[in-house]
Order: C-alpha cells, then sequence, then structure tokens
C-alpha cells in the first residue's frame, strides 16, 4: 500500500504543461501523447476517469521526467 495520493488525468496534465510539454495531437484514443519540445522528453499519459494507480503514475513521473517528491512540489505551485 502506498501513501501517495490520488492523482487525476487533469492534474497530471497541469504539471506537465507546467515542466514545457505540449499536448500533440489526440485521435479518440485513451492516451494523450505529451512532449516537451525543449529537452525532447515524450511522456504518454491516459486519459483516465479514475485516479492513476501507483505504479502507472510511477511511470509517469518517469516519463516527465521528475520524482513524485517534485511532482508533488510541483503541484502545489500550480493549484
Amino acid at each position: 500500500m502506498s501513501n501517495t495520493p490520488a492523482i487525476s488525468y487533469k492534474e497530471v496534465v497541469e504539471v506537465a504543461e507546467y515542466l514545457g510539454f505540449i499536448k500533440r495531437s489526440h485521435d479518440g484514443t485513451s492516451h494523450v501523447q505529451f512532449k516537451n519540445p525543449i529537452t525532447g522528453a515524450k511522456a504518454t499519459i491516459p486519459a483516465y476517469k479514475e485516479p492513476y494507480g501507483h505504479d502507472l503514475f510511477a511511470s509517469i513521473c518517469r516519463q516527465l521526467g521528475v520524482t513524485k517528491k517534485q511532482f508533488f512540489g510541483i503541484f502545489k505551485k500550480v493549484k
């Protein structure tokens, strides 16, 4: 069991955009592609209605290039 709070798609997108990621075209799939034009990093973020599980959230953080602790620090800034 993890002590990570539940995080939604909308909240992850806010942090991704703060980090400089830009949403790429979205063709009706349940996964949205983001790219950072400065670093060239890419992230695939599932557009689920339910909060993300621990493992999926960890994977998203890795793709964004931040730790969970850094993610929540940024999340507090953008809220």
